[in-house]
């Protein structure tokens, strides 16, 4: 679950005439993990965690801004593999880091990343975004948290939105729709509101997604929105997969936006995922 940067037709914009014409590149070890020589150098956040299921032991730390082209490479060419949309879409990584490196970026300095290493091996992350009182006017434009009846609203055609944005088109139908469900967010959210956390994405190395890792970076991400006193949090589930997970851990739905129902000149954007989801669930958790 991700989505663009807060505002959207002035953040695409400005990611796109930042855009690259190469793309930082980091190491491997001799067995093709990306890795860290000496990752306890950062915060600790849980030593010695370890895994239920194989025994190994995960140190997972507080990523830093020395970290962003490390955990831009790890997330973004991981994600590019296994998200439904993503793929559909036929993402390249250029596009994908175009549109997300600045964002990783944002969340080093005012959100959180969690890194899960296996010695010096990078294994996992959680990306979380934190938002206060003062955005939501034009985060939600000005559709606020409260609303007596709040409804999911669809435009008969999205076609025209799209093309507003200064991106590649594919980019820009990714951006469009993800953009969108962050807007119509605050109206769902409880009228106490001011401020909540965005648990924005999780990803595991394909070998080491048996551990359990995910469910410790939620629960240290839980911990991290906790001591910045953030007590109401959402996700935007647009797999079959993090749908699963979310409604197993006791989040709920706030609505549902329909694949069928996005549209470009008639035709839907989303069709026929590879995970078979028909479309992106958002939910909400009260924490603390």
């Amino acid at each position: 679950m991700f989505r663009n940067a807060l505002s959207s037709l002035k953040t695409a914009s400005r990611l796109t005439h930042r855009k690259s014409k190469s793309y930082p590149t980091v190491p491997k070890d001799e067995n093709g993990y990306y890795y860290d020589t000496n990752p306890l150098s950062r915060a600790i956040l849980r030593p010695k965690w370890v895994s239920p299921t194989s025994g190994r032991v995960i140190d997972f730390v507080q990523g830093e801004l020395r970290d962003a082209n490390l955990l831009t490479e790890f997330w973004l060419k991981g994600f590019r593999d296994t998200s439904n949309v993503v793929r559909h879409l036929g993402l390249t990584y250029p596009d994908m880091h175009d549109l997300l490196a600045p964002w990783v970026h944002e969340m080093l300095e005012t959100g959180d990343i969690i890194c899960g290493f296996d010695g010096t091996r990078l294994a996992g992350l959680q990306l979380m975004r934190y938002h206060h009182e003062n955005e939501f006017e034009e985060l939600f434009a000005g559709e606020l948290p409260g609303h007596p009846n709040p409804k999911f609203n669809v435009k008969e055609d999205y076609a025209k939105d799209i093309a507003a944005y200064d991106l590649p088109h594919n980019s820009a139908r990714l951006a469009c729709f993800l953009d969108d469900l962050v807007q119509q967010t605050g109206k769902f959210l409880p009228a106490e509101t001011e401020s909540y956390a965005v648990f924005e994405a999780t990803y595991v190395h394909k070998d080491y997604q048996k551990d359990r890792m995910g469910t410790a970076l939620v629960d240290i991400a839980v911990e991290a929105c906790l001591r910045r006193k953030m007590y109401h949090s959402v996700g935007y589930c647009v797999a079959t997969g993090t749908r699963r997970i979310g409604m197993a851990n006791g989040w709920s739905s706030m609505f549902e936006a329909y694949y069928k129902d996005y549209k470009e000149n008639g035709k839907p954007v989303f069709y026929d995922l590879n995970d078979g989801a028909e479309g992106s669930l958002q939910v909400y958790k009260k924490l603390g």
